[in-house]
């Protein structure tokens, strides 16, 4: 294998990442800059706010499919080994590249999305049972709250707890690589929350429905 093939890998994930699903979504069905509209994030709250839910539902898909792809296609063991790295260890480089692709788009002048829907796609991958979790307490939030930011915070602190709690439940050690990389994500989507958790301090938070 070549020296420069997992560079290669890392660089082609991030530019899957990177593809701005939301912007050319709203480009093509209403020839507008989803970055001018409601709250200018280009992700698939925004795109369901401005365009309504079948335009948000792909958008959301696709997002989703750019953190799943490269993890389950590395962990699978369907890629060559690169530079004798472990599958694990290649799977969590290849996701946290397309995670940093959406939030730091290019494309976007390096003003992607928040990065949601990516790294649950990339979780989902890595751990089903954590990312079940997850899925569970974003819809418990969402439906009593109505508030996505709310609910994708929640979500963001249950991945963590799930991948340390989970395996020890089972009488397994926890993959405190996979739990690293699950904080690290999660504390990315705080901080790309910021704003959002100001506004839910000051009850200014939009409701989604």
């Amino acid at each position: 294998m070549s020296f420069l093939s997992f560079p290669v890998l890392l660089l082609a994930s991030f530019l899957a990442g990177s593809i701005p699903s939301a912007w050319i979504a709203v480009r093509l069905l209403k020839g507008q800059n989803i970055s001018e509209l409601g709250s200018g994030n280009p992700g698939a709250t925004n795109v369901f706010r401005v365009a309504g839910w079948k335009a948000a539902l792909p958008v959301f898909l696709v997002d989703f499919m750019k953190g799943f792809l490269p993890v389950f296609l590395a962990s699978s063991g369907m890629l060559p080994r690169f530079w004798n790295l472990s599958s694990s260890t290649v799977a969590l480089a290849a996701g946290t590249a397309s995670v940093l692709g959406h939030v730091f788009s290019p494309w976007m002048r390096f003003r992607g999305g928040k990065g949601v829907a990516t790294g649950a796609g990339m979780f989902t991958a890595l751990s089903p049972p954590s990312a079940i979790v997850c899925a569970l307490v974003f819809s418990a939030v969402l439906g009593l709250s109505r508030r996505m930011s709310l609910a994708s915070l929640s979500a963001a602190v249950a991945l963590p707890v799930s991948l340390f709690v989970l395996p020890r439940m089972l009488g397994e050690t926890p993959d405190y690589a996979v739990f690293v990389f699950g904080s690290a994500i999660s504390l990315g989507v705080f901080l790309r929350h910021r704003g959002n958790i100001s506004k839910l301090i000051q009850g200014l938070e939009a409701p989604l429905f």
